[in-house]
Parts: structure tokens; C-alpha cells; sequence
């Protein structure tokens, strides 16, 4: 199975030069798939292996990207592309281009030199949907561009997280233990601010300062992508309506729900899961 797919080239100048772009993106499953060494310049490619075994070999280096892990690469140095010989192999991809594109990615090779490998299935739900949307030809380039931008800035997110979590202090421990203990008790769907100072025993200014400082965002913000997080787990393996989804998550109401998923996400809950029950 091969499947890909070109942008339309009348694309939104803005979007391609400045902002976030795929050029190029799609699903490889051919046992016969191979790209051979070449370079592109200003080009980023992002890979998630979704069955078997994605082979890259790059500057004289080879990198195995097993099944459900992804790979980050910059496409300016020479590489190729292959599946490990005899083993049914499928991989989504997406080739990247554009300023904010570089911005973020710099971000993180500032953390973690290209080419990164690592394990995250949120990876594989943003390629799928950006498939899908690519499907539509009258779909807002701007939407796929806060797409693609949301979804390296959640890897950079990640990467930076990873970092502090190996340079934690006691304090930070117990800090981020404390509040992962408060969230599994309460649950997602009842916690306020007020709950986990109350729990934590802190005043709220004194814990935002702190949670800002260990996690890189505001207790709010944090909170909301946990919550989008939990609402794209129930669109992919629940039959439950959007409001009741959005009140299991947390949300006041089914409109400030489907708001706030299509700010985070580029799409609505119902593209979101209809995108999902497409790719089943």
C-alpha cells in the first residue's frame, strides 16, 4: 500500500514561507519502499512506524525506528529511507517547511540534536489528521499551519520536559508527585485551581509561580491539554456524544468544549473522530 498526497500549490503564500507547511505527506507500505541518498534543503521530515520496521541511515549513520515510535530529521543532510527486508512494514509521514517550522524545531535541537527518536502515540492521531485534512481541497491552510505548529510545539513541550525530569531537584520531585497524586484523586473532571492549591496547601499565586517554573506553563493551560488529551482519547475508543465527553473531561459546556478542541487541534471533535474512524 502506498498513499501520497501533494498540497494544492495556490496554497497561502504566508502560510508556506512563514508560518507551518507539509509539502509533501502521506502513508508508505510498500515492501519495496526506498528513498535513496539525497538532501533536502530547508526541509524537515517527521515519521511515525506503525507497523514493523523503519530503517534511515544519515551522515553514515544508520537509526532502527521500531514500531510505534516516531523520527524527527533534518532533510538538508544527505539521507535514505527503507523497511527492514521481510518485515511487512507502514509508516505515516509528513515533510515540513517554513519559518515558524524552523523556529520551533530549532527549540528543539537546542534540547536534543536531530535526529530525534522517541515514543509517543499523540504523534501517529496529528499525522492522521493532518491526512485527512489535506483530503479536502477547500480546507484553511491556516488551520493545517496551527496544526502542524501545535504539533511540534507539543514535541518541544515534551523534549523540554524530559530534560528537567533529569535534572530535577527534591524539591521539584516532590512538587510534581504531589500534584500528579492530586490529579489521579480528584480526576480531571471535577479538579479547579482551588481543588489542588486546597490538596497542595498553597496559596494560588505562590503554586502558579512554581508550577510555571517546573512544567513551562500555566496551571490553566496545563490543565486544558490534559483535558484534550483525555476528550481525543474518548473520540477514538468511546461511543459517548461530544457533550458528554466534554462533561467527562472537565468542560462547562459542549460549545466551550468544541472551542477550545478546535483551537488546540485545528479540527472539530466530530472531524477529529470521524478522521479516526476513517483510518480503522
Amino acid at each position: 500500500m502506498s498513499i501520497f498526497m501533494a498540497p494544492n500549490p495556490d496554497r497561502n503564500e504566508i502560510v508556506k514561507m512563514h508560518l507551518c507547511y507539509a509539502p509533501q505527506l502521506g502513508i508508505e507500505g510498500e515492501p519495496s519502499f526506498y528513498v535513496h541518498p539525497r538532501s533536502r534543503p530547508d526541509e524537515y521530515i517527521i515519521i511515525y512506524t506503525t507497523r514493523g520496521i523503519f530503517l534511515c541511515e544519515q551522515d553514515g549513520i544508520s537509526y532502527r525506528v521500531p514500531e510505534e515510535d516516531y523520527i524527527l530529521l533534518d532533510l538538508s543532510i544527505p539521507h535514505s529511507f527503507r523497511f527492514e527486508q521481510d518485515v511487512p512494514s507502514e509508516i505515516y509521514w509528513m515533510h515540513l517547511k517554513g519559518n515558524l517550522v524552523h523556529y520551533i524545531i530549532n527549540g528543539i535541537k537546542g534540547i536534543t540534536p536531530l535526529p530525534l527518536i522517541d515514543h509517543d502515540p499523540s504523534v501517529l492521531d496529528s499525522l492522521k489528521i493532518a491526512v485527512e485534512m489535506n483530503l479536502h481541497t477547500d480546507a484553511e491552510p491556516f488551520a493545517m499551519s496551527n496544526h502542524i505548529s501545535n504539533l511540534l510545539t507539543n514535541l518541544l513541550e515534551k523534549q523540554y520536559r524530559k530534560k528537567k525530569m533529569e535534572e530535577f531537584s527534591e524539591k521539584e520531585y516532590q512538587f510534581r508527585s504531589h500534584f500528579d497524586h492530586v490529579i489521579q484523586s480528584v480526576g480531571l473532571r471535577s479538579l479547579t485551581l482551588d481543588h489542588v492549591c486546597d490538596r497542595m496547601h498553597m496559596n494560588k499565586y505562590y503554586f502558579a509561580h512554581t508550577f510555571k517554573q517546573y512544567y513551562g506553563v500555566s496551571p490553566m493551560k496545563y490543565l486544558l491539554q490534559q483535558r484534550i488529551i483525555k476528550a481525543q482519547n474518548l473520540l477514538r475508543s468511546s461511543p459517548l456524544k461530544i457533550a458528554s465527553i466534554a462533561a467527562e473531561c472537565g468542560f462547562s459546556s459542549p460549545e466551550y468544549f468544541s472551542n477550545a478542541f478546535r483551537r488546540e487541534c485545528g479540527i472539530s471533535p466530530e472531524q477529529y473522530r470521524n478522521s479516526c474512524e476513517i483510518q480503522q
